[in-house]
């Protein structure tokens, strides 16, 4: 009898622990071009591997894509309450994404997707100023 309930007691494990959840089979994964649209607020930056501090200005900074368009509201003054607003086109091909001018699509710039889920867009750019290369890291946080 102690057998017997030895092994329905393992096959009662075994069949507990070899049940996934239905709900991760069926969730459609989403595409960057859905993830990014909403509106995103500048939290972090890193330059060369450092992190920089951004001032309250930069901390408020927004940028809200639409699907075809994102708009980047800028903070600046003494107590950041004056803002400049700029709207670009862009688009997504995998994981880069690219900006350009709204009256101008020869001007464009842009940057590499390294992380971006429902609540983190992480972009990095890279740029050479006087034969210096630079690396930046820019984090977002998805405010709506």
């Amino acid at each position: 009898m102690k057998q017997l309930t030895r092994i329905f007691l393992a096959l009662s494990i075994g069949i507990f622990f070899s049940c996934t959840s239905d709900d991760d089979s069926t969730s459609p994964s989403l595409s960057n071009d859905e993830l990014i649209i909403g509106s995103w607020t500048w939290t972090a930056q890193s330059e060369n591997g450092v992190t920089e501090d951004l001032s309250n200005c930069n901390l408020l900074e927004t940028y809200v894509y639409n699907g075809t368009q994102a708009e980047q509201t800028d903070y600046y003054g003494d107590a950041c309450d004056q803002s400049y607003s700029s709207t670009e086109n862009y688009s997504i091909d995998g994981n880069i994404l690219t900006f350009s001018d709204v009256d101008d699509e020869t001007d464009f710039y842009s940057e590499e997707i390294i992380e971006l889920n429902a609540t983190t867009l992480k972009l990095k750019y890279v740029e050479t100023y006087q034969s210096e290369t630079f690396t930046y890291i820019d984090t977002y946080t998805k405010i709506n």
